[in-house]
């Protein structure tokens, strides 16, 4: 609790907090949002020095005016230095219009976890619409942009569960003795259902969010990481087959409309992580809820 700073956040969390393992996790998600805040907070600081706005109001990456040029996961402790990469592509891929004597406009666009580049395209790089189907393209794109802000959300969960998952693994958070035969007996039941392929082989895929500078520094992370993996015990193997399975599931399809059956399998799956401490997102627990205004109401 003495890591977060802000007074406000601190007694939130202590509102929110069932039990000791919960007021542990939330206090370490609120004390790592200000960190991320904080460095969000100077890329856009230096971004602004490079000459970059920030994208208007009705800016969106996914719409037809606007085109992406890259985007910066701010959680990232080297993102500064990434900051930095991106800003010198960016400069010597544009270069000088060779229509104008103006340079193009690079704004910045502040979303779930990252910074998105993204320009006005030009006129000729606009596709003309045919005036019949125009109605129809409106409607699609609406429902990719939902579908596509649905999917940062939960993309940014996962990756939760995914770390939760790992800390667990390193001992970082317990639960009860006497829960671990119903925890595992309900993981194991979870993987028959889902019909999961078990193998040594695929629990690396639980550490997929690890960046490394070079080929070989991977190449020798993944030795440790085989290592480490093979002397996983029963739970440790379940938890990390658990994290990886909760990956696969989403509680949207790909036309933003609330699937009810995964949602539930989610929520129901969910729980064994709850006995550890963990909390759901508030913005993911709508799309688990199937409250969340972004869905688009399924045809029938």
């Amino acid at each position: 609790l003495e890591k977060i700073k802000d007074p406000k956040k601190r007694d939130e969390v202590l509102k929110r907090a069932e039990g000791n393992d919960n007021l542990k996790f939330l206090a370490e998600q609120a004390a790592k949002d200000e960190v991320y805040a904080e460095r969000r907070d100077a890329i856009v600081r230096y971004l602004e020095c490079e000459g970059m706005f920030k994208a208007p109001k009705d800016a969106n990456r996914w719409g037809s005016e606007w085109l992406g040029l890259g985007s910066i996961d701010y959680s990232q402790p080297d993102c500064g230095k990434t900051a930095r990469e991106d800003v010198k592509r960016i400069k010597e891929e544009m270069g000088i219009d060779p229509m104008s004597n103006d340079t193009e406009v690079v704004y910045f666009l502040p979303d779930y976890g990252t910074i998105i580049y993204i320009k006005k395209k030009r006129e000729y790089e606009v596709e003309d619409e045919d005036e019949t189907s125009a109605s129809a393209e409106s409607e699609r794109k609406k429902k990719q942009r939902k579908y596509n802000e649905i999917r940062q959300i939960w993309d940014e969960q996962q990756k939760q569960i995914r770390l939760f998952c790992r800390d667990i693994i390193d001992g970082k958070y317990k639960c009860k003795e006497k829960d671990i035969p119903e925890i595992q007996e309900n993981i194991w039941y979870f993987l028959l259902d889902r019909g999961t392929y078990l193998s040594y082989a695929e629990l690396p895929d639980l550490y997929e969010d690890d960046t490394f500078e070079s080929k070989e520094e991977e190449m020798e992370n993944d030795a440790l990481l085989n290592d480490k993996i093979s002397q996983f015990d029963m739970l440790q193997s379940m938890i990390a087959c658990l994290g990886i399975q909760l990956g696969e599931l989403s509680p949207a399809n790909f036309h933003a409309e609330y699937e009810v059956k995964e949602a539930l399998e989610i929520k129901e799956r969910m729980k064994i992580l709850e006995k550890f401490g963990f909390s759901i997102r508030e913005d993911a627990r709508s799309l688990l809820d199937g409250t969340s205004s972004l869905y688009e109401e399924a045809d029938e």
